[in-house]
This record gives C-alpha cells, sequence and structure tokens, in this order.
C-alpha cells in the first residue's frame, strides 16, 4: 500500500493468546530517517494516513525535537558525577 509515496503494509496475525490482531504499519525510512524510530503502527487504513500527513508536515519541528532531546541527554551525561551501572 502507497499514501504520499510513503509505503505501509496491513498485517493480520494471531496472539500467543489465540486472539487475533491487525494493523497497519510503516517502516519507510523516507519518513522516519532522522527521528529515532523503526517503525509507526495504527488500527486503521485512515489512522495511518493522518499518521503520515502529521509526520510529513511536521517534519522540522520533530527532527528539532529530537536533537534538542540528544543534546539534553549528552548534556545530563556530561556533567553526571555518580558513573557506576
Amino acid at each position: 500500500m502507497e499514501y504520499r509515496d510513503i509505503k505501509y503494509v496491513y498485517s493480520r496475525w494471531t496472539t500467543y493468546s489465540g486472539d487475533e490482531a491487525d494493523c497497519y504499519s510503516c517502516s519507510d525510512k523516507r519518513l522516519l530517517d532522522g527521528l529515532g524510530m523503526k517503525m509507526i503502527s495504527e488500527h486503521t487504513e485512515e489512522g495511518m494516513k493522518r499518521r503520515i500527513d502529521r509526520y510529513i508536515h511536521q517534519r522540522p519541528t520533530m527532527l528539532k525535537a529530537v536533537e534538542l532531546e540528544r543534546k539534553a541527554t549528552q548534556e545530563f551525561y556530561d556533567n553526571l558525577e555518580y558513573k557506576g551501572d
């Protein structure tokens, strides 16, 4: 399946308890590259399309948030006095 040149798939499986489960998932690198995610999933196809739209439209903001989080994490570890574990 494809929406706005982004590929996604529909999967159906049986859970360990014998229940049927399904979802739409996307692991398209063009959509997720740089965001620290390998895959996104939704219960409905419309939900997947909305999520793809959001990731496309808000990509610059999301990339800035990821960079800020990485910098904050690095700052935390650079200033951490306890170096155990």
